[in-house]
C-alpha cells in the first residue's frame, strides 16, 4: 500500500473543508429559494471536481464520461430556461 503524501493529505483535507461550506450554503439556497433555480449551480460542482482532478491529481477522464457530464450540466441548463419562460 502506497503512503499518503503531505500534499495529497492536504488537498483532501482542503477539499473536505470547502465541500462542507458549499454543502452548508447550498442547503440554506435550497431552503430559502425556488429549487428550480438552484440546482443548476448544485452541479457547478461537477466542473471544479473535473478541474480539480485533472490538474491536481492527475486524472483521465475518458470521451464517454466527459459526453455524460455535458449531457447532465446541460439537461440541468435547458430546464432552467423551460422553468423560467413557464413562470413569465
Amino acid at each position: 500500500m502506497e503512503t499518503v503524501k503531505k500534499k495529497d493529505l492536504f488537498f483532501l483535507i482542503l477539499l473536505g473543508i470547502v465541500g462542507f461550506f458549499g454543502q452548508y450554503y447550498m442547503t440554506k439556497a435550497f431552503q430559502n429559494g425556488m429549487a428550480y433555480k438552484i440546482a443548476p449551480f448544485k452541479y457547478i460542482e461537477v466542473v471544479f471536481t473535473i478541474f480539480f482532478s485533472v490538474f491536481i491529481l492527475d486524472e483521465k477522464y475518458t470521451i464517454l464520461n466527459i459526453i455524460g457530464i455535458f449531457m447532465v450540466i446541460g439537461g440541468l441548463v435547458l430546464n432552467l430556461l423551460y422553468e423560467s419562460t413557464k413562470k413569465n
